[in-house]
C-alpha cells in the first residue's frame, strides 16, 4: 500500500513540475528558441537590474496608494478625487502585474528591504506627515505637486528599464506606464496651473 502511495506522489509531483515549465518548442525556429527562453535576457528569469526595477515599481506604486488615499476626506475639488480614483484603479493594476512578473521569476519581492529615499519620486515622510493635517486648497496643492514628482520618478525608473533592461517582461512593463504617468502628470500640472 506504502509503494502505492509513493508512486502516486512522485506521478503527482512530476505532473506539476512538468507545468512551471514550457514544452519543448517545434518546428524550424525551435533551438533558437530554447536558447532564448534559457539565456539571460529570455523569459525563465529577470535579471538583478530587472528584479530591482520590478521592486522598487512595487514600492513606489504602494506610496502612491497610500497618497491617493489620503485625498479622501481632505479635498473637495471633484476633479481631484476623480483623478485619485483613476490613480488608485492604474496603480493597483501596474502593482499587481510586477508582482506577479517577480512571482514568476520567483524573486524575492521584498522592496520594504530597500531604502526608500534611492528611489526615485518617492515622497518623504514629513510631506507625508503634513499632507495627513492638511484640507482643502492647501492640501491639493501639495498633493499635487508631490503626486507629479512621484509619477516622474517612476518615469525616470522606467527609462532607465527600457534603455538597460534585459526582460522583455519587465520593459515591456515599464513601456506600458510611459504613458499613463505622462498623461497623469500633463493632468496635474493644469490643474496646479488653474490654482
Amino acid at each position: 500500500m506504502r509503494t502505492v502511495f509513493t508512486v502516486a506522489v512522485a506521478i503527482v509531483v512530476s505532473i506539476a513540475a512538468g507545468a512551471c515549465h514550457s514544452p519543448a518548442p517545434d518546428g524550424p525556429n525551435a533551438a533558437s528558441e530554447t536558447r532564448s527562453s534559457s539565456s539571460p535576457t529570455g523569459a525563465a528569469t529577470g535579471s538583478a537590474g530587472d528584479i530591482a526595477f520590478l521592486e522598487n515599481m512595487v514600492a513606489h506604486h504602494q506610496q502612491a496608494l497610500e497618497l491617493t488615499a489620503l485625498v479622501y476626506g481632505r479635498s473637495t475639488d471633484s476633479t481631484l478625487l476623480a483623478l485619485a480614483n483613476q490613480i488608485t484603479a492604474q496603480q493597483q493594476t501596474e502593482l499587481q502585474g510586477c508582482q506577479a512578473q517577480l512571482l514568476q521569476w520567483e524573486a524575492p519581492g521584498n522592496p520594504s528591504a530597500r531604502d526608500h529615499a534611492e528611489i526615485p519620486g518617492m515622497a518623504d515622510q514629513a510631506t507625508i506627515d503634513k499632507l495627513r493635517n492638511l484640507h482643502g486648497a492647501a492640501f491639493d496643492t501639495l498633493w499635487l505637486d508631490t503626486m507629479i514628482s512621484h509619477h516622474r520618478g517612476a518615469i525616470t525608473m522606467a527609462h532607465n528599464e527600457i534603455e538597460h533592461g534585459q526582460s522583455p517582461e519587465a520593459i515591456s512593463i515599464a513601456q506600458s506606464l510611459l504613458p499613463r504617468q505622462q498623461a497623469d502628470i500633463d493632468q496635474m500640472t493644469a490643474m496646479l496651473g488653474e490654482r
